[in-house]
This record gives C-alpha cells, sequence and structure tokens, in this order.
C-alpha cells in the first residue's frame, strides 16, 4: 500500500456519498424502530405479565440500539476526519506559499536556523515577489 501525504485525498469511501449514507442510516433507525415495536408487540401477546414482556424483548432492543448507536458514532467521526484532512491540507498549501514567497533571512528567524551565507548567489530571476 503506497503511503499518502497531507496533499493527498483521503482514501476513497466505499460507502458512497455522505448523503446516501446519512439517508440509508435513516432507513436503518426507522427499521430498527418498526422491529423492536413488533417484538415488543409479540412479546405483550406472548407473555401477559409486563414483566414477562419487558424481560423478552430487553435483549432485542439493546442489539438494536447498541448497532444503531455505533453506526452514529462511526458517521459522526468519518465526518470530522473529513473536515480535519481538509485543514491538514490547507495549512500544507499556506505554509509552501509561504515558504516560496518568503525572504531567505526573515524565514531562518522564523525557524530558528542560521541566516543564509551572504556569498550565496542571488537567483537569476531576482529576488521572489508576491504574485
Amino acid at each position: 500500500m503506497a503511503a499518502t501525504g497531507p496533499t493527498d485525498p483521503p482514501p476513497s469511501d466505499p460507502g458512497g456519498s455522505g448523503s446516501d449514507r446519512w439517508r440509508l442510516g435513516l432507513y436503518a433507525v426507522l427499521g430498527g424502530a418498526l422491529l423492536i415495536t413488533l417484538i415488543a408487540v409479540v412479546a405483550l401477546i406472548r407473555y401477559p405479565v409486563a414483566a414477562d414482556a419487558a424481560t423478552a424483548t430487553a435483549p432485542f432492543v439493546a442489539a438494536i440500539g447498541t448497532i444503531t448507536g455505533a453506526y452514529f458514532g462511526i458517521q459522526a467521526g468519518s465526518a470530522n476526519q473529513d473536515q480535519t484532512h481538509q485543514a491538514m491540507v490547507d495549512a500544507s498549501h499556506r505554509a509552501e506559499k509561504w515558504a516560496a514567497l518568503a525572504d531567505p533571512t526573515v524565514a531562518a528567524a522564523v525557524y530558528d536556523v542560521p541566516a543564509p551565507s551572504p556569498e550565496r548567489p542571488a537567483p537569476p530571476d531576482g529576488p521572489r515577489t508576491a504574485p
């Protein structure tokens, strides 16, 4: 697997676009709620005592709730990762532009390194300026 740098795009999203994932998540939540309702109705019919019905329903409610919560937690983390990656790319581009346009003595002072030696010749096209 090739290494990626700060300006490389994040790995492709096999789950589709973000809006598709959230829509599918909504369907999953609605399906889970419908399934929980169906299980509760069947449990109430099967077990006339409410405590018995709740005991029979609890494992299903817990499993469906856990899966739904994990899905949305992963989606939120994925969205945050995309925003963080874009901020890192923007900062990298700003740093590259600054480094390309900076006066070498100012850059040396900012990075706390020795200034370039004066005997080094200037570039043939003159000092760099902002476009």
